[in-house]
């Protein structure tokens, strides 16, 4: 018996251990669980060459200074024991431990400087340099036990936060590479009434396997003060889920590196504002996107109604950059950026008329377009400020018209600032396509002060006037001459690297 290594009294009715174990030197598992009655491990002192205990489901009520003493164990099991205590320098003395599981057999841990007698220090945990595995619930200060260092030591935990959680403000969570799912429940009724109902921001990065936030649809109130969400490589969440009574505070969404998202949003029929304060979007490096709202119908009256700002980065499989049931609620949308974009067609299908509120507009190396606007888009942009239009190899004309569209001279009457560079297809700011031709308007742009026209060579005109654009104050442009014969030969210097320098205002073509 003394070379015996396994010892195995699960599930016996013993309520303390022989003395006669002391002999049994060579010990390396002992296994106790569900001895319902055990409560004394005393005996035990003299196994020095243990590596794995486990006392799961026993009447153990503290962990003596015995189970300090083995000092090679690798595996410590103590849950589901009923008022467990730990003295301090016990944890602390396993130096070698791998797996440690607690779960809610023990959650008085204490935190920062001050020590007691009574209840083992977190610190204690966070010494151990060979821990693998921990199984643990924490019911307060839990900001100040879970540091990231632990948990990037980790490979496996399960870490149950206590009443606290209900109180959380702001969730971050990296490298957590199993995790499929913040909440876990298999049917609604082992969901809580409440998921996170203070968070405010919420920080995911780098889960590989997150799928969603909760495995069930979200209990109503869950999420509902949060006002910052950002995601970044969570591979596996090809959408996110909004429910029609949570999420209505959210403001700001920050969404990159998502290599399997294919829409933004997906939600079940809602008679509600969906994201009523959403603000600001910022979308980046989505290579699978195909779409921001999934729906065959508008949203409902007041969805997304405050959003003033959208990104949209390296989206390459995005048509257009909204779809027309979601722009129509988009009213707000003051600042639209689309930049390496490269099979976009359009910022909206031609059967939406426009946003009447955007004031700045940015495109940036969209080689799919050809034209920007159709007329009567461009004529109800009538708070457009700033346009900046950069590397689009492909793009012939700003504005495109047809024959017989009325006023096609009467677009953008704010526009104060246009930047066009690196257009080498560009031919014509504004052109009107009637009987086989095209020809472009004079245009009157009344607030017009700021014009930036570089490497689009075969620009030949800029659609102004001389009463056109009676505020236009300069204008900045590389390869063009004044249109005036006597000043022919002033031109503007083409090996500049810089801005070339300012010419008053006439009506300009590039010199032949």
């Amino acid at each position: 018996m003394k070379s015996l290594r396994v010892l195995d009294l699960s599930c016996t009715s013993i309520s303390s251990l022989p003395a006669s174990m002391s002999y049994l030197t060579n010990l390396q598992v002992i296994l106790l669980d569900d001895c319902g009655n055990l409560e004394d491990i005393s005996a035990l002192g003299s196994q020095n060459k243990l590596q794995v205990l486990s006392l799961r489901s026993t009447e153990v009520k503290e962990m003596s200074e015995v189970v300090g003493k083995f000092t090679g164990l690798k595996y410590l099991d103590l849950r589901d024991i009923e008022n467990l205590r730990i003295p301090p320098k016990v944890i602390s003395n396993l130096r070698q431990l791998e797996e440690l599981h607690v779960g809610d057999s023990f959650t008085e841990w204490e935190v920062g400087g001050e020590e007691t007698e009574e209840n083992a220090p977190f610190h204690e945990i966070q010494s151990l340099k060979k821990l693998k595995v921990l199984s643990i619930k924490v019911d307060k200060y839990w900001e100040d036990m879970l540091d990231r260092v632990l948990i990037e030591r980790l490979e496996r935990f399960h870490i149950v936060v206590g009443p606290s959680l209900e109180e959380l403000e702001t969730l971050e969570l990296e490298k957590c590479k199993e995790m499929e799912f913040i909440v876990i429940g298999q049917n609604s009724s082992s969901v809580p009434c409440t998921i996170l109902p203070r968070l405010k921001d919420l920080y995911l990065e780098d889960m590989e396997k997150l799928r969603g936030i909760c495995s069930s649809p979200l209990p109503n109130g869950s999420l509902e003060e949060l006002k910052t969400l950002r995601l970044e490589k969570c591979k596996e969440m090809e959408f996110i889920v909004i429910g029609q009574n949570s999420s209505t505070s959210l403001e700001e969404l920050y969404i990159w590196r998502q290599d399997s998202m294919r829409e933004v949003f997906s939600t079940c029929s809602a008679s509600r504002a969906l994201l009523p304060r959403l603000r600001r979007m910022n979308l980046s490096d989505l290579p699978e996107l195909m779409s921001i709202w999934k729906g065959d119908s508008v949203p409902p009256l007041g969805s997304f109604s405050n959003l003033i700002e959208l990104k949209l980065i390296e989206c390459n499989e995005l048509k257009y950059a909204l779809s027309p049931n979601l722009a129509q609620r988009l009213e707000s949308l003051e600042d639209l950026h689309v930049k390496d974009c490269n099979m976009m067609k359009g910022l909206i299908s031609p059967s939406f008329h426009g946003f009447c509120n955007l004031r700045i507009l940015t495109i940036e190396n969209c080689s799919g377009f050809i034209h920007l606007f159709l007329l009567r888009v461009a004529q109800s942009l009538v708070e457009l400020e700033r346009l900046y239009i950069e590397g689009c190899e492909h793009m012939e004309v700003i504005v495109r018209g047809e024959e017989g569209e009325a006023g096609s001279e009467r677009i953008f009457p704010r526009l104060q600032e246009v930047c066009l560079r690196w257009l080498p297809n560009l031919t014509s700011f504004c052109s009107v396509v009637g009987a086989g031709q095209a020809f472009a308007p004079v245009l009157l742009l009344p607030s017009l002060s700021k014009v930036y026209v570089f490497d689009c060579p075969r620009l030949t005109r800029l659609p102004l006037g001389s009463h056109s654009s009676p505020n236009l104050e300069k204008i900045w442009l590389k390869g063009l001459v004044w249109d005036d014969e006597e000043e022919e030969d002033d031109e503007i210097d083409k090996e500049d690297d810089e801005m070339a320098r300012p010419v008053s205002f006439p009506f300009l073509k590039h010199k032949k």
